[in-house]
């Protein structure tokens, strides 16, 4: 198939009973969602028996469905130079910069930098551009996965709506947290779990400590770890949002450095890492040096 033309599908004997827009989702791997069968019919590219479909109604045997290409990405590509631990034709994982939106209706986006790092691959699928699949705050740094085929970004929707991907962090948080731990407190009247575990504490001239946390999650709630640590009484370091009195000037400090998932279009896994921003480490080195100077210890010693 030529995802530059019209795609048919005439319905066979004994269909399953599903409205337009779930049959479509199942028969046509462009389409990653039923909300994106019903935008493709309001825009006329899914016909049902040559006409707009109504995607509220059942298919029967014999109908014909018919899906038009989109056209082509609008938007002006946004100039950004990016890193890219992964690369394959179907499935990307790029490093997003803090201060930079996923995307959405910006022309600063991560989405609108992506197309000249990742053209379209040469397969029967591809995508006329990447697509993230998922989403970091705009002032969180680090993985992003990114679709490059329809098939990947349906496998990938479905495996984060799964749960089926295991994410870590790196952040710097205020307190001295002196040991591993799990927060469960429900956000929004749902299910939230984070795992956290101390890796580095240096004392702080501002707020007496500061501790480096490794993070992992098994929920994907809005701002999770953020309020969850805030709620222990460890905010992120830079969160002027959930810290009524936030170390300002120095940014967040939270970057997702891990991701695992199973391969959308191929067996085996993908495991991607990168490292936490130098920021981190040059923080945690000052404010103990900060420390020291002011209580007179002789460099490279530390209170006990």
């Amino acid at each position: 198939m030529n995802p530059d033309e019209p795609v048919i599908h005439v319905v066979p004997e004994d269909p399953p009973r599903l409205r337009l827009d779930a049959y479509a989702l199942a028969v046509f791997p462009w389409l990653a969602s039923r909300s994106q069968a019903k935008k493709a019919a309001k825009q006329g590219r899914l016909e049902h028996n040559e006409a707009k479909a109504d995607t509220a109604r059942f298919v029967r045997a014999g109908d014909t469905l018919t899906l038009f290409p989109a056209g082509p990405p609008r938007f002006q590509v946004y100039p950004l130079d990016l890193e890219l631990p992964y690369v394959d034709e179907h499935v990307a994982v790029v490093v997003k910069p803090a201060g930079l939106h996923t995307s959405g209706n910006l022309h600063r986006t991560l989405a609108h930098a992506l197309p000249p790092h990742l053209p379209p691959p040469e397969l029967p699928d591809a995508l006329p551009a990447p697509w993230p699949v998922h989403r970091l705050d705009a002032r969180t740094s680090g993985l992003v996965v990114v679709a490059r085929t329809a098939s990947a970004r349906k496998a990938l929707g479905q495996a984060f709506a799964d749960r089926a991907v295991s994410k870590t962090y790196r952040t710097v948080v205020v307190g001295h947290v002196e040991g591993a731990g799990t927060c469960t407190e429900p956000l929004d009247g749902l299910r939230a779990v984070t795992h956290y575990r101390p890796l580095r504490a240096s004392r702080s001239l501002h707020v007496g400590w500061i501790t480096e946390l490794e993070v992992d999650l098994e929920t994907g709630r809005t701002h999770q770890i953020r309020r969850h640590l805030a709620g222990l009484g460890h905010p992120v370091v830079g969160d002027d949002r959930y810290d009524p009195n936030p170390l300002r000037g120095h940014g967040l400090f939270l970057r997702a450095t891990r991701l695992e998932l199973a391969h959308p279009c191929r067996p085996g896994r993908l495991k991607v890492q990168t490292d936490p921003p130098s920021k981190f480490r040059v923080f945690l080195d000052r404010e103990q040096r900060r420390w020291d100077r002011a209580r007179g210890v002789a460099p490279g010693s530390r209170d006990p």
